[in-house]
């Protein structure tokens, strides 16, 4: 500076800049204006969409992974949504430089979540929610349209009807609605129904008891069955009835065991109609434990495990009846809603979208497998093979090549048994699913599970415990897969063939182990 000029001077002489606003307020207003990242749909179009996986704090050595879920990059931001499309976890990432260095493989941290991402979505896929599985993109602020004015507020005012007078009573019509036939039945016929469903009645001794959970069960006391047309009925050895059931068609034989009503029976011996006592009464029911109760009438098929029991006790040459009564075969009419409210049946189609890209659709059923597991001809739809394992398998996996050791492969076809089936309408083909392996391998095939499919969507049991912890599984509703050793299955056999649903699939692992014929 030279020294004939004053500093004040000079500060004063300093050149402005070409835009100079004194409030503040307005500089910041500007700088949201011309922001490129602003809220809305404009920074929606700016946006990345990534699948990932996420997993929750753990400080265990092989580490595992909680689920699936979409993660959305805002600018700096980053919001993660599970794949039921909720927010679940939002933040700036940590462990990356920035949002611009995501790739595939990339690990770092958003909240309280690690997220390692898999491959990247387009927009289209996020806004219309084919990568949730179901529902779209959740509601958010920025891309919601403003609210209109709101409605003024109009009281209902009471209205007379009718002049304030009742109506007359008008009777119903019911002559255009439809009703159940009734069949015309005689008191005074001494025809029985056996006779006229061609089958002969039997009578048999028995023994019967209340639930137990000893180790040990032993019988409470004796009794009779009495077998005559679709029913079965317990008599004590006072002549009161015990209980009824219906007859689910299996021939009845010494040593066959049921539920009449909540007490366990098995058959000893057949007898004449004339060795019967008298009825005298009803006895008083005992009060159901659910833990113990009588497996659901709703289960048309039983067990195979409790049918190749009877089976090899009857011979390889007989074959049950058929279960098919004039009874069974009448359409159902369901009775009418007491609130008038009908609801819509849902559509018959895939679980998954077979055009999906990368989708894994099963071959369609031969038309021989359609006459024999296809009689009510129900409509067949594409078997699909859940999206979340099937973009995990390889080539060779997909076209259903044999290796060894691919539990993927192994779980993927499980949870498409217990899922789908390929006639609409008639339910997964499988109810529950027996794992059979070496003591050693039933945590691993636990961790299997829980990794490819997470710990909400399959209830794994792992029978590791006391014989008595078996009986949790055979009536829950809540596992559909048994994980169980060997040495244990042994002891359980006989009670898992009262699994309700029953048991449709098993699975050996290390199959060496029962190689031999004595196994």
């Amino acid at each position: 500076m030279p020294a004939f000029s004053s500093p004040a001077a000079s500060t004063s002489a300093k050149r402005k800049p070409d835009y100079h606003d004194p409030n503040p307020a307005n500089r910041k207003r500007q700088a949201l204006e011309n922001d490129p990242g602003a809220s809305g749909a404009s920074a929606l179009e700016g946006d990345q969409y990534w699948m990932v996986q996420w997993r929750n704090p753990q400080y265990k050595k092989h580490k595992t992974w909680d689920g699936d879920a979409v993660l959305v990059v805002s600018g700096s931001k980053c919001t993660l949504y599970d794949s039921d499309n909720r927010q679940i976890s939002g933040g700036k990432p940590y462990g990356v430089e920035g949002t611009h260095k995501l790739a595939e493989g990339s690990e770092f941290t958003v909240g309280s979540r690690e997220v390692e991402i898999d491959h990247k979505l387009s927009r289209e896929d996020f806004l219309s929610g084919r990568c949730f599985g179901r529902g779209g993109i959740p509601d958010s602020p920025g891309l919601l349209s403003k609210p209109g004015p709101a409605k003024q507020f109009i009281p209902l005012r009471p209205k007379a009807l009718n002049g304030g007078k009742n109506p007359p009573y008008t009777a119903l019509s019911v002559s255009g609605k439809r009703g159940v036939a009734l069949e015309a039945v005689s008191l005074v016929s001494t025809e029985q129904p056996s006779q006229r469903s061609g089958r002969k009645d039997t009578y048999w001794t028995a023994n019967w008891r209340k639930p137990q959970q000893k180790k040990h069960k032993t019988w409470d006391g004796d009794g009779y069955v009495v077998h005559e047309g679709e029913k079965l009925t317990l008599l004590s050895d006072a002549g009161l009835v015990l209980g009824t059931k219906k007859w689910d068609g299996l021939p009845l034989y010494s040593s066959y065991r049921t539920f009449v009503g909540n007490r366990e029976v098995e058959l000893d011996c057949e007898i004449a109609r004339s060795e019967l006592p008298p009825v005298v009464g009803k006895a008083t029911e005992l009060p159901v434990d659910p833990e113990f109760s009588e497996p659901s009438s709703s289960q048309s098929k039983s067990s195979f495990l409790l049918e190749s029991r009877r089976t090899s006790q009857e011979g390889a040459s007989t074959s049950s009846p058929s279960v098919n009564s004039s009874v069974s075969t009448k359409k159902f009419i369901p009775p009418a809603s007491f609130y008038g409210i009908t609801t819509k049946p849902k559509p018959k189609g895939p679980l998954h979208d077979p055009n999906a890209p990368g989708a894994v659709v099963m071959k369609a059923p031969s038309k021989e497998h359609q006459a024999k597991f296809n009689k009510k001809n129900l409509p067949i739809v594409p078997v699909v093979v859940d999206p979340v394992l099937a973009r995990h398998l390889r080539p060779h996996q997909k076209e259903g090549e044999w290796e060894r050791h691919c539990n993927t492969k192994t779980i993927a076809l499980v949870w498409t048994l217990l899922k789908q089936n390929p006639y609409a309408g008639a339910g997964p083909v499988v109810g529950k699913v027996l794992i059979v392996c070496p003591v050693s391998l039933l945590n691993n095939w636990k961790n299997e599970f829980h990794k490819w499919l997470g710990k909400d969507r399959v209830g794994v049991f792992v029978g590791d415990k006391d014989k008595s912890t078996i009986k949790q599984f055979m009536n829950s509703r809540i596992h559909q897969v048994l994980i169980i050793g060997y040495e244990r299955l042994r002891s359980v056999i006989n009670d898992l063939a009262y699994c309700n649903p029953p048991i449709d699939l098993i699975i050996c692992d290390e199959g060496k182990s029962i190689a031999g014929q004595s196994s």
